[in-house]
């Protein structure tokens, strides 16, 4: 086998609060082990083979890996493994082999925590997108990669510039001017003539511009399923709810609505509730499916900002299909919008489509992808844009749909879906603790 510079492979996750969730494969893979519940994946009690999915990538198997706030200088023997984690913190080093007969699988993940959106590069080495939220996708170049919180990203990377020197890895706030200097740690290869404690010759890449949207736009219109793994969305929905997504204010304060309600969490769960006929626990009157969407000025400022509360749910046929339009829209203050990434919990959707300005019923739907579009659990609609999603309601059980930035999702950015309540089972005596006191919801 002739002489070879490896491909590695990273996998990037930008994730808010402390909600965790690794990559996994799709619903339809089959080293995937089953569905999850209440929000988290269930993954094989198998090796760390199984658990990856860049161990078994067709497009790379092998990798880089590194560590932020250390250093990393590993002898890479063709064929053996090593695993190195980056997690958020101080500027740190990640090393890459110079040149190896065989490529080494190295997996590198890099986990970011309380960023709402991010854009990541690494200096003068492009990045080959192959993954996203467990699933693969046709592989695509760039030279930034947006991660909104919540989604997972891998990408591939070949080590093919001047090992004696050093480069940036470097993360940028995007969608909202930032408040803070730019995330980096610094790449070095081994075997090269540079210290992995120099920094590079250069200054940190800034990034593309913080507020601009149309190259963000270009990367979710590119993420699309490999063709080797796609499973195509049903062809036709049984139920359409769009969703717009504005600021408003309740009592002078500022919250965040879904068409004019605020969501809140009652005291008593969903689930208790449901399972034990607890009718006044929530509010029984559905939140609307649909707004103004003839009429409504997405790029102005409402006329009437206020909203109402409500923590009641949307009720699905366990089985259906279920097309969910989320359209973003102007915040109080003129000429802004931010982009929003949303989570389902207890699914994967197909994403069917993006778009600028006003979603329209009667002519949007005949652009969706419905040949290969990705599947993910978490999806960003875009300043001013929309987003749509299909998904079936085939998971029993009460299930939170919410921006994941958690400070969004607590002003009320987020709904909540029901679906086959009748075919969980009894719940353990002890959860009936869970039950309010407070004689009703909020």
């Amino acid at each position: 086998m002739g002489h070879q510079l490896p491909v590695h492979a990273l996998g990037l996750r930008a994730q808010a609060g402390r909600h965790h969730q690794r990559p996994h494969p799709g619903p339809h893979h089959p080293r995937r082990a089953g569905r999850h519940r209440g929000g988290h994946r269930q993954e094989p009690a198998d090796d760390g083979e199984r658990r990856d999915p860049l161990a078994w990538h067709p497009a790379a198997g092998h990798a880089v890996g590194g560590r932020h706030g250390g250093r990393h200088a590993v002898p890479h023997p063709p064929g053996r493994r090593l695993r190195v984690q980056v997690r958020g913190g101080p500027a740190g080093h990640l090393h890459v082999p110079r040149a190896l007969r065989h490529d080494v699988p190295l997996p590198h993940r890099q986990r970011h925590t309380s960023l709402s959106a991010l854009n990541f590069e690494i200096e003068g080495h492009e990045m080959t997108v192959v993954e996203t939220d467990g699933h693969y996708v046709k592989p695509f170049v760039v030279k930034n990669l947006n991660i909104y919180s919540g989604e997972t990203y891998s990408v591939l990377i070949k080590a093919d510039q001047d090992p004696n020197r050093n480069y940036w890895l470097a993360s940028n706030v995007v969608s909202r001017k930032p408040g803070t200097p730019t995330g980096t740690a610094v790449l070095s290869y081994y075997g090269g003539r540079s210290s992995p404690r120099a920094p590079p010759p250069t200054a940190p890449p800034a990034g593309p511009a913080w507020n601009d949207s149309a190259y963000r736009i270009r990367q979710s219109l590119a993420t699309v399923a490999h063709p080797e793994h796609a499973h195509p969305p049903p062809p036709r929905a049984d139920r359409t709810i769009l969703l717009l997504n504005s600021q408003n204010k309740i009592d002078g304060r500022i919250k965040w609505a879904i068409n004019n309600v605020s969501f809140t969490l009652p005291h008593t769960p969903y689930l208790v509730a449901l399972k034990h006929g607890l009718l006044g626990a929530f509010d029984q009157c559905p939140p609307p499916e649909t707004y103004n969407h003839t009429g409504y000025d997405v790029y102005g400022v409402q006329a009437n900002p206020n909203a109402t509360t409500s923590d009641g749910l949307y009720r699905l046929a366990f089985g259906s299909v279920v097309d969910v339009v989320l359209q973003n829209a102007n915040m109080l203050a003129p000429n802004n919008s931010e982009t929003h990434p949303w989570h389902l919990h207890g699914h994967d959707f197909w994403t069917l489509g993006y778009g600028v300005g006003r979603f329209d019923p009667a002519v949007h739907p005949a652009t969706y992808n419905l040949r290969d579009p990705v599947m993910k659990n978490t999806v960003a609609v875009h300043p001013f844009g929309w987003t749509a999603l299909r998904f079936r309601a085939d998971n029993p059980g009460v299930w939170a749909f919410h921006c994941h930035i958690e400070a969004h999702f607590f002003m009320g950015m987020g709904v909540a879906f029901e679906e086959g309540i009748e075919r969980v089972g009894d719940l353990p005596e002890e959860i009936r603790r869970c039950v309010s006191t407070k004689g009703g919801h909020h």
